[in-house]
């Protein structure tokens, strides 16, 4: 994880609590919506984070850290 930078870290922070939507990552980090999205779709990519899709909108993504990567 180190290799993704600082930028990368405040996502995981904001994901430390609970799991949450693209938007919500946004407003907790500060960080531009580009810039989340770029990361979260490589933090996927290498199963640092998992991805959940809403059954009342397909459209709506929520974002989890993976339970080996907490702490």
């Amino acid at each position: 994880m180190n290799d993704f930078g600082k930028s990368c870290q405040r996502i995981m922070d904001a994901l430390s609590s609970s799991a949450s939507t693209q938007r919500d990552i946004v407003n907790a980090t500060g960080l531009s919506e580009r810039t989340v999205k770029y990361l979260l779709k490589s933090l996927v990519s290498e199963n640092i984070v998992s991805v959940q899709y809403t059954f009342s909108d397909m459209r709506r993504k929520t974002y989890t850290r993976r339970d080996s990567n907490v702490g």
